[in-house]
C-alpha cells in the first residue's frame, strides 16, 4: 500500500507511561497511527501491559505520564460528550459481546446507542453479518458460537458505526484460518476507507503495515512489515 503517514494522526502517543504499585509497567511510550493504517503492538513479555496500553489509547483508562491524542485534539478519559471520538474496542477471547443478546442486537448496539432507528439499524447490523459471513447466525447468542466466530462478531460490531479507529485486543490468534482470512478481507476494506487500526499481535503476524514491538513497557523497534 502507499505511505499513508502524511498529516494529522487518528491516535498519537507521547510519552505515555503507566505505573502499577511499584512497577513501571510502560515507560515512555510514543507512536502515531494515521488514518487508514493498520499498526501492530507486539510485546516481548505476555504480561507486558499490552491491555493497559488499549485502554489508555481508547481513552479508558488515565496514564499516569504523557499524553495521548485523537485526530490533533487531546483524548481525555471517559470521554461521553458530543462529538467525541468515533473508536471501537474488540475485547479478548469472546469480543466483549453481550451473552444475553443474539448477535443482531449485539452488532446494532452502537447504531441504536446513537439514536438510528432501529430498522435501519438492524439493517446495517444485518449487513456488517454478511460482511464476516456470519448472516446466517444473526439470531443466534454468542455462547453457541466458536471463539473465532465470537471474534468476527465482535469485529463487525466495533466497524458498524464507521469509527476513525479499532483497537484489537490480540489480532486473531489460534488455528483458524478461515477466520484470520475474513478478518484480514473486512479490514483492508475498512481500512481502505480511512479507517485505522491498533491490533496485539504476535511475532511474525501478517495484515499489518507496521509493528511497533514493546519490551519491558518501553518501545524498541518500529518497523514496516510485510
Amino acid at each position: 500500500m502507499s505511505d499513508s503517514r502524511t498529516g494529522e494522526p487518528t491516535l498519537r502517543l507521547d510519552h505515555v507511561s503507566f505505573v502499577d504499585g511499584d512497577r513501571e509497567v510502560l515507560q515512555g511510550v510514543s507512536f502515531e497511527v494515521h488514518p487508514g493504517e493498520r499498526v501492530g503492538l507486539e510485546f516481548a513479555q505476555a504480561h507486558g501491559g499490552k491491555t493497559i496500553l488499549l485502554e489508555i489509547a481508547a481513552g479508558l483508562r488515565e496514564p499516569s505520564g504523557g499524553s495521548v491524542w485523537f485526530g490533533g485534539q487531546p483524548l481525555r478519559t471517559g470521554d461521553q460528550r458530543e462529538g467525541a471520538p468515533r473508536m471501537a474496542f474488540v475485547f479478548r477471547h469472546d469480543g466483549g459481546l453481550f451473552p444475553n443478546q443474539t448477535l443482531l442486537d449485539n452488532v446494532s448496539l452502537p447504531l441504536r446507542y446513537h439514536d438510528v432507528p432501529e430498522e435501519e439499524a438492524d439493517r446495517r447490523a444485518l449487513e456488517a453479518l454478511r460482511e464476516v459471513e456470519l448472516e446466517d447466525a444473526a439470531e443466534r447468542f454468542p455462547w453457541e458460537l466458536t471463539r473465532e466466530a465470537m471474534r468476527l462478531a465482535a469485529l463487525a460490531r466495533a466497524l458498524v458505526y464507521d469509527p476513525e479507529l479499532v483497537l484489537v485486543d490480540d489480532f486473531f490468534p489460534g488455528p483458524d484460518e478461515g477466520s484470520f482470512v475474513v478478518a484480514a478481507r473486512v479490514i483492508e476494506r475498512a481500512r481502505a476507507q480511512g479507517t485505522a487500526f491498533l491490533l496485539v499481535v504476535e511475532p511474525g503476524q501478517r495484515g499489518v503495515d507496521r509493528v511497533v514491538r514493546i519490551d519491558r513497557g518501553a518501545v524498541v523497534r518500529a518497523s514496516t512489515s510485510g
